[in-house]
């Protein structure tokens, strides 16, 4: 027997097209969320690595402050769009800060 036109099974390949679709999906979903997770991860890491540079430089500086020490060096690190700048000519710390969740700059 024959079957007439049109009357054909299309479900291999409907399912075959479903199966791309889905992996394609979860590809996608996985990629977006990961990308959010390590990127929250690097911005907590950067002011967890500030805070504990800031913490150095107030201990070293109570040091020479209070006549423990006369000279105190500290290496300041940074992350990329971070800096700061040295004048060797200058006898006094200005340090500033741009709070990112409020937005304004700060200085001290």
């Amino acid at each position: 027997m024959s079957e007439p036109a049109g009357t054909r099974a299309q479900s291999s390949p409907i399912g075959v097209v479903l199966i791309i679709a889905l992996v394609i999906s979860g590809t996608a979903l996985t990629v977006a969320l990961g990308s959010e997770a390590f990127g929250s991860t690097q911005n907590q890491l950067s002011m967890e690595r500030a805070e504990k540079s800031m913490t150095q430089l107030d201990s070293q500086a109570a040091m020479v402050a209070l006549g423990n020490s006369r000279v105190q060096q500290v290496a300041l690190a940074t992350s990329a769009g971070d800096g700061y700048r040295v004048e060797e000519t200058t006898g006094w710390m200005n340090v500033s800060y741009t709070n990112l969740t409020g937005g304004g700059r700060r200085r001290s």
